[in-house]
């Protein structure tokens, strides 16, 4: 009997003092890549630790992390680069990859938050896969093949409001999102194709949504949505029921003028197959404002193109409606059918003008256009 009391009470305290594992903070203080003090170093240290560990910045001039291979992560990270000394709102540390494939690799790891950090000259910037609630903030992405892949990665936010922003530029494609799980994700805030000061770095795409719902470009209020510029096409949409809502595209920060863009085929928003889509909507604050596409503001093409809205938009024209901004063309239908481009409440017609046509149809049948102004 004592012996069994005494056992039980081994268990129970065995039980009670069970160590429990503490968040570490590991600092980056070289940039050659794989020794002492790198940021591989940080991360190797860091899956020694389980749980969400943070890395901080202490680097010497030139403030730059070359990476010989990428970096694969496997436990939830923090990775501050605000942390580094003469950091006043625009990134200091800088990792760069010369080589085709991304610079950071996040495997099936979840929380994570990646800001201020500049990410250059790599196939990929940052790779979320199959992670999801992450973060992305105050980051720019400059010259890579993809600045951030979500692949079947769920709920991550990119931005977050304009104290979060991240800027692209000059990639092939801002933020690319696949993989049926990539729902719930949520772009806003950003500069893509334009520098804070308004000079355009334009991308080749800027949003490209190929599989995935339930997603969200931009979002209410003036501090929520992107700005677009100096794009092949803004938003590029393949999938079902994700929502575009308060952007500005084609537009200069100040929301006066056009940003250049010389590209021959540009487009503001391109469904292609993509069905139930929401872009804009019936109040002010939802509304995307798309002009100076030399193609056209928005394009739905495709015989799967079906139930997709389009609501309160102004195309072809500033944020007050009064200031010609023309796109070749305002809305072209190629094929789709069963789309809703205007309503019949308050605040979903669309404003479509300054256009050489405001809306085109070629083939596709049962649409409905009601409540536009088309002039």
């Amino acid at each position: 009997m004592n012996v069994r009391t005494s056992v039980v009470g081994l268990t129970l305290l065995t039980a009670t003092f069970r160590p429990i594992a503490r968040s570490e903070t590991y600092s980056v203080t070289s940039g050659v890549d794989g020794a002492i003090g790198s940021l591989r170093w940080a991360v190797e240290c860091s899956h020694t630790n389980p749980g969400r560990d943070r890395v901080v910045f202490s680097l010497p001039a030139p403030y730059t992390i070359p990476l010989t291979n990428c970096i694969a992560i496997t436990d939830s990270l923090e990775l501050d680069g605000t942390t580094q000394p003469g950091y006043t709102g625009q990134p200091v540390v800088v990792i760069s990859r010369t080589s085709s494939t991304e610079s950071l690799y996040f495997d099936d790891c979840a929380s994570n938050l990646v800001k201020g950090i500049r990410f250059s000259d790599s196939g990929g910037g940052v790779l979320f896969l199959y992670g999801g609630d992450s973060r992305v903030e105050n980051c720019w992405f400059v010259s890579n093949n993809v600045g951030i892949y979500l692949h079947n990665s769920p709920s991550n936010t990119i931005g977050g409001g304009a104290d979060y922003r991240n800027v692209f530029l000059y990639c092939g494609t801002a933020t690319y999102i696949d993989g049926t799980n990539s729902s719930g994700n949520s772009v806003s805030g950003n500069y893509i194709g334009l520098y804070p000061s308004g000079q355009v770095g334009g991308n080749r795409n800027g949003v490209e949504i190929f599989a995935g719902s339930e997603n969200t470009i931009g979002g209410t209020g003036a501090s929520m949505r992107n700005l677009f510029a100096g794009h092949q096409t803004a938003v590029y949409i393949a999938a079902t029921n994700n929502v575009v809502i308060g952007n500005w595209i084609g537009l200069d920060p100040s929301g006066t003028g056009a940003a250049e863009n010389t590209n021959s085929a540009s487009y503001g928003i391109y469904i292609s197959q993509g069905a139930s889509n929401t872009i804009g909507g019936a109040s002010a604050d939802l509304r995307n404002v798309i002009v100076s596409n030399l193609s056209a503001g928005i394009s739905i093409n495709g015989t799967n193109a079906t139930g997709n809205r389009v609501l309160g938009n102004y195309i072809g024209t500033g944020p007050s409606g009064t200031t010609a901004l023309p796109n070749s063309a305002g809305i072209i239908l190629d094929g789709a059918s069963a789309n809703f481009i205007g309503g019949t409440n308050a605040g979903e017609g669309n404003l479509i003008c300054s256009s050489n046509s405001g809306l085109d149809i070629n083939q596709g049948n049962s649409n409905t256009i009601y409540g536009n102004y088309i002039g």
